[in-house]
């Protein structure tokens, strides 16, 4: 059987890229929130799709996934169709609130496309030596006493297996990553759900082989202690 599936994200070529070969399925690519909700709210059977998939982040001064997901609900709109908010802020405490309390839908990072579609990611082996390691940590160089600071400590206590970089898209082209964490966030108005870092944002533009999974930091007193936190929870990304 045929599963119909919509995408919402205001970066197709990056969605497109992103999604696996599924033959046994329909995708429909929309870039605007708009658009997707009057999709899936034109069809008579409002079940329709088998799945929706939105970003949270559409661009300034654009409704949100979030929002997105909220007017659905609010509406009764698609009320049994499995519902997906698929972002580089899964980690951001406000989305995974918004997400898992008020809109209740699932939640997933851009990293984990696979895991929405139950698909076994089948990667290439990996070799025996990897340059520089597998976590990195975004900074801007801009913040120059912190940046400095951050790498001193950083690479003090995880070694070269963790790097501070500023060179965000020189760093990614590597394909050595699987995890980033984004130091952008710290500046950040808590207030703001669905805005995203520097990492979420700017990695829409590149063009990858490698998505690593974004998580972001939002406290400076407790930023090193998070960061801790945050390799311990993703093993596979650490040594």
């Amino acid at each position: 059987m045929t599963k119909r599936i919509i995408l919402g994200d205001d970066h197709l070529d990056y969605a497109r890229k992103a999604m696996p070969d599924l033959p046994d399925a329909e995708i429909e690519y929309v870039d605007n929130p708009f658009t997707l909700v009057e999709r899936v709210q034109s069809k008579e059977n409002q079940d329709y799709y088998d799945l929706i998939i939105s970003d949270c982040d559409y661009g300034e001064n654009a409704p949100t996934g979030i929002d997105v997901f909220r007017y659905m609900k609010s509406r009764n709109i698609a009320p049994n169709t499995r519902k997906v908010l698929w972002t580089g802020l899964a980690s951001d405490p406000e989305v995974k609130k918004a997400a898992t309390g008020e809109i209740e839908v699932e939640l997933y990072a851009k990293s984990e496309l696979n895991a929405i579609l139950d698909i076994k990611s089948e990667e290439p082996e990996q070799k025996e030596v990897i340059n520089e390691g597998r976590v990195l940590v975004y900074a801007s160089a801009r913040e120059q006493p912190f940046y400095n600071a951050l790498k001193k400590v950083v690479n003090t206590l995880f070694g070269e297996n963790v790097k501070v970089s500023s060179e965000l898209e020189a760093e990614l082209k590597t394909g050595n990553y699987r995890l980033a964490i984004d130091t952008s966030t710290l500046w950040r108005q808590p207030s703001s759900p669905g805005v995203p870092g520097v990492v979420e944002h700017d990695m829409k533009y590149f063009d990858l082989n490698r998505v690593p999974k974004v998580e972001c930091v939002h406290n400076v007193s407790t930023l090193v202690a998070d960061i801790a936190k945050i390799i311990a929870a993703n093993p596979d990304s650490g040594e």
